[in-house]
């Protein structure tokens, strides 16, 4: 058998107190092995919050405050070594109406017990446990946690590098021993240095501290688990906090008793006339001879103690020390008592006695004492006593004996009344009568006489008491239980039964004689005169009787039996003697027979049946028939090594819900398991766990946004194998201005296992406009059943048909060398639009050249000559290459008559701008021309608009825009024409509206004097060639008065008033005037 614990920890985390807390029907289960082995177990006892152990499931935790916490452990046992590699547990509470609607429970955490311990060194000694645990996964399965009683969580280290001193033997069984540990809790496992041949009993701690019991412990295997056999080994586990790396073991041989004195001898007769040399004292067991001296005895003389200084004590044999030089200090006549004090003595392993031991005797005439209680009963009873005889060491007078000097009590109750009798029977005996009646119930009896007030029958007053105790049973033991197999029906045999009594018994009256033990109701007892069968005491009143296993074999066929065990009570004897009573029996099924198969497995999810293995969800039922009702169904996955579902099926058929863990690969075992435990297994195997729905990968054959060309065809891939019928052409739609193209002639051809061709669509996309086509998945199923999730919508343009453009019209004639050509298209409501243009320009009539290839622009700047004319047309092409088809024909023309911003727009020939054409007009030309020259060239301000030096308009100012000047000059002389020519009577050129202001620039100093003009004379130095420049102007009302050099012809010429040879001219109009 294997005992082992498991515990429950539970805190309350809530803001009130948890009341009436306990935990019921907590019966654990090993619910598999892997060994395939029956085991069967049995809980030992509960322990709630350190209380004495009971033998129940139910764990009491009364009321636990909020805040507090309450800890509940069962002790059990098996019948089989292992190691457990999977935990689970399920705590519901239910609430007073039973059911759990009201959880309180917040949640349940497993944890991996190594070891209970006691973690008193931190958190003092409360009594309650704490648990060392294994939660971080690690090759050894070694404890790294520390669960405190107290809610706390400590890490736990690990020590290492062992040194041990030396082997323990019988004669040294303390070693030292050092090892590195770490800072906080830390645990150590090391080799045992006694390889299992000595108990570890204690460890000190080198700063004289120990270390609790239940913090160091030894084991003889080592579990490696995955089904392989244990490794056996001797080791010794220590759990210490802040360790100082030193420590002694001490060992033991197993004995863990300390000896006890059996007797005294060595004074005979008692009384007697002689000194008393030597007194021999019996132990219970050899004794560590050093431990037993002076310090341990103690010798009083009449009650009074006396120095022992000569007193020596030396071993005789086997168990029994003498003690020597008595002589000397027992010499005077009195009463001398020898007290022996086994706590200082040990045994050759360490243990301590427990006891105080006394020899009384007296010596010569001394004080009365009571020697001897004759008829007092001993030890266990099973019946009272009438009387008991006083032996005193001298006659006494009688009348000094009372009741009052006796006393008897029976589990500490005071029983002695007046009608106890006192009868002298001769000399030195004296009997207490009439206490049968007092004597005759169960329990613990103690009788006494007290000698000091008794007197000898010279008025000696006694000395000392004289006591008997003992039990009395009269009750004879009841067999009350044998207790059932855990498990019934089963498939091993049963090796053991406990039974239980009403009370302790006489393990040697119990023998195989009192058990009959019949496979089938058959008349052979199978345990006669079995010298296999053997007993053995567990605890309380609970018994064990071994060795039955031997005779539950099979030979034939069936592979099924049923035993019956019974005991007989009657033949056994309670500690006292008294026969017991009561026959009880039990029975057990062994069944070898392994269950039929499951047949029919079918796996199904919500979208229907699994047929192919391939499973479109993580959740999902497994069904199928049994051979039998009452099987149990256990289905893992063994890809994962997870239990999936585990489930007592009451009929034939099942149908099960598990849930995958994963995608892709599984292998599941389906295990049906009869109440016996046989189990047959059944395989599910090349299962495929796909959740993804079927998705559109690609479609192809459709242009990415315009086509000229109608398709043949549109191919589809899938991300997936599809079931093919599930891809019909109501999963297409393909419209046209809202209406839906798509007809029965349409076909769907499968290309491979993932690409569809849509085909025969050309005869239905050959009309220009915007094609919709979209694919529905929501009907499409892969071969595992999942149904597609998305809607693609891909959108598409025809046009075959040529867009159209045109330049747009220009004015007869253009005043500019440089005109804007503008033009446009269209390409129609469904159109693609156009891409670019190519325009064509033709020359005084002549051929149409390209002027603008592919260009997207609408508008181009055209430089022309001044004298020419021009003529455009234009040819468009579309997104898609449809261009357009024109013949060279004009679609807008123009003249040019080139005026520039340098051009005067009312008269090209008036320079000044002064409604007259005169020399001087030329003359500014050549004078802008010098004076460009000098300066390296100028960059007229394009917002200038006066003097205006370009004739021909064509942007550039040269000597042949002076002789155009003179050149219409003299046409004008000659023709008689008025317009614009010199002359006193030639009117000036007005304009309908004035314009701003002008400014007053000075071209040679950059000088911008605005609307207010200078107010002193400029000077005319450094301007070259002796042109004067503006010598001031002045702002009268709505017009300037400008005075400038002597240059104009005499109608202009004013009187010089300052004699500095400048005349004054009117400029009106407000234009802006520059000179030079």
């Amino acid at each position: 058998a294997e005992p082992f614990t498991l515990a429950v920890m539970v805190q309350n985390n809530g803001a009130g107190d948890a009341r009436n807390l306990r935990i019921e029907s907590a019966r654990p289960r090993i619910i598999e092995n892997e060994k395939g082995l029956l085991i069967d177990f049995e809980i030992l006892g509960t322990q709630v919050n350190g209380q004495d152990v009971q033998r129940s499931l139910t764990a009491n935790f009364g009321t636990i405050a909020a805040g507090d916490i309450g800890i509940a452990q069962w002790q059990m046992e098996a019948s089989l070594q292992g190691l457990f590699t999977e935990y689970n547990a399920t705590f519901e509470h239910v609430s007073p109406f039973g059911d759990n609607r009201f959880s309180l429970i917040k949640n349940v955490a497993i944890h991996e017990l190594i070891r209970v311990v006691d973690a008193s060194q931190v958190d003092g000694d409360d009594g309650l446990p704490d648990f060392l645990v294994n939660d971080l996964p690690d090759p050894n399965d070694l404890p790294d946690t520390l669960y405190l009683s107290n809610g706390s969580v400590m890490a736990v280290g690990l020590g290492g590098n062992v040194v041990v001193d030396r082997i323990p033997t019988l004669a040294n069984l303390r070693i030292d021993v050092t090892a590195e540990m770490t800072s906080g809790w830390s645990y150590l496992r090391m080799d045992d240095p006694s390889l299992g041949g000595f108990v570890l009993i204690g460890v000190e701690r080198s700063d004289g501290s120990v270390l609790p019991p239940k913090n160091f412990w030894q084991t003889d295997r080592t579990f490696i688990g995955s089904g392989q056999r244990p490794v056996l080994e001797n080791r010794i586990h220590l759990l210490d906090h802040e360790s100082t790396g030193r420590y002694t073991f001490v060992f033991s041989n197993g004995d863990v008793a300390g000896p006890e004195v059996i007797s005294f001898a060595g004074v005979s007769p008692n009384p007697t006339n002689q000194a008393i040399s030597t007194i021999d004292v019996t132990f219970s067991e050899r004794l560590a001879d050093i431990t037993f001296d002076q310090s341990d005895i103690r010798l009083t003389r009449n009650g009074n103690a006396i120095e022992t200084p000569g007193v020596s004590i030396a071993h005789i044999g086997n168990t029994t020390y003498r003690l020597h030089g008595l002589a000397a200090i027992t010499a005077e006549d009195a009463v001398y008592e020898l007290h022996v004090d086994t706590t200082g003595i040990t045994d050759l392993v360490g243990n301590p006695g427990t006891q105080v031991a006394s020899y009384r005797w007296v010596k010569g005439e001394a004080v009365p004492v009571v020697l001897n209680l004759v008829g007092a009963p001993q030890g266990l009873v099973t019946a009272g006593t009438e009387s008991i005889d006083v032996v005193m060491s001298r006659p006494i007078s009688l009348e000094t004996l009372t009741v009052a000097d006796i006393s008897l009590s029976r589990d500490g109750i005071e029983l002695i009344d007046a009608e106890v009798t006192i009868t002298h029977l001769g000399e030195t005996v004296y009997r207490i009568g009439n206490l049968g009646r007092l004597t005759s119930d169960d329990g613990r009896y103690r009788f006494a006489i007290d000698a000091s007030g008794i007197q000898d029958l010279n008025g000696t007053a006694g000395l000392g008491d004289g006591v008997a105790q003992w039990t009395l049973d009269a009750t004879p033991p009841k067999l009350l239980a044998v207790i059932p197999p855990a498990t019934n029906p089963r498939n091993i045999v049963v090796q053991r039964i406990d039974i239980e009594f009403s009370e302790p018994i006489d393990i040697n009256t119990l023998n195989v004689a009192d058990l009959t033990l019949v496979r089938d109701a058959g008349p052979d007892n199978l345990l006669a005169n079995d010298n296999r069968v053997f007993f053995e005491h567990r605890f309380d009143n609970v018994y064990r009787v071994h060795g039955l296993n031997w005779v539950q074999g099979f030979i034939a066929d069936p592979q099924v039996a049923t035993f019956t065990l019974t005991v007989d009570g009657s033949g056994v004897s309670d500690l006292a003697g008294n026969l017991g009573s009561g026959v009880y029996s039990v029975s057990w099924t062994i069944d070898l027979d392994r269950p039929e198969p499951p047949t029919d497995l079918a796996l199904t999810t919500s979208s229907g049946p699994v047929s192919n293995g391939l499973i479109n969800s993580f959740n999902a039922q497994i069904s199928g028939t049994l051979a039998e009702p009452g099987l149990t169904v256990a289905v893992r996955d063994m890809r994962t090594g997870t239990d999936l579902v585990r489930s007592v099926v009451s009929g034939t058929d099942f149908d099960l819900p598990i849930r995958f863990s994963s995608t892709g690969q599984h292998q599941l075992r389906v295990r049906v398991i009869d109440p016996a435990g046989n189990t047959t297994d059944a395989f599910m195997d090349d299962l495929f766990v796909t959740t993804e729905p079927p998705l559109v990968e690609s479609i192809s054959g459709i242009p990415s946004e315009i086509s000229s060309e109608p398709l043949d065809f549109i191919d589809l891939r899938l991300s997936k194998p599809i079931v093919p019928e599930s891809l019909t052409l109501d999963n297409f739609s393909l419209t046209l201005n809202e209406v839906e193209l798509l007809d029965t002639e349409v076909t769907i051809t499968p290309i491979n296992g993932q690409t569809y061709r849509i085909g025969n669509l050309r005869r239905l996309l050959e009309v220009d406009g915007n094609y919709y086509f979209t694919v529905d998945t929501s009907q499409l199923r892969d071969l595992a059943g999942n149904r597609g999730t998305e809607t693609i919508t891909t959108i598409w343009t025809l046009d075959t048909t040529p867009p159209v453009s045109n330049v747009t019209a220009f004015p007869v004639t253009v005043t500019a060398s440089h005109f804007n050509v503008s033009w446009d298209g269209a390409d129609g409501s469904s159109g693609s639009g156009i891409q670019h243009y190519t325009i064509y320009v033709s020359t005084d009539g002549g051929p149409f050249e390209l002027w603008l290839n592919n260009t997207e622009a609408s508008s181009a700047l055209f430089e022309g000559r001044p004298g020419r004319s021009y003529a455009f047309y234009s040819v468009a092409t579309d997104r898609v290459g449809n261009q357009e088809a024109k013949v060279p024909l004009m679609e807008a023309s123009t003249s040019v008559f080139v005026s520039t911003a340098w051009q005067n727009p009312f008269n090209r020939y008036d320079v000044d701008d002064n409604g007259e054409v005169v020399p001087l007009d030329a003359l500014l030309i050549l004078n802008q021309i010098a004076s460009s020259r000098r300066q390296g060239g100028i960059v007229f301000p394009i917002e200038f608009q006066s003097p205006y030096f370009d004739i021909n308009g064509d942007a550039r100012v040269e000597p042949l825009d002076a002789l155009m000047v003179l050149t219409e000059i003299a046409r004008r002389n000659r023709s008689g024409n008025s317009e614009g020519e010199s002359g006193a009577s030639q009117p000036k050129v007005t304009r309908s509206t004035a314009i701003a202001p002008p400014i007053v620039f000075d071209n040679e100093k950059g000088t911008d004097w605005g609307n207010n003009g200078p107010s002193s004379p400029l000077s005319d130095e450094g301007s070259g060639g002796g042109d004067a420049k503006v010598a001031f102007s002045d702002w009268d009302d709505d017009q300037w008065s400008v005075f400038a050099p002597a240059v104009a012809d005499d109608r202009h010429k004013q009187p010089d008033d300052e004699d500095d040879g400048r005349e004054l001219a009117d400029a009106v109009w407000g234009q802006r005037l520059l000179f030079w």
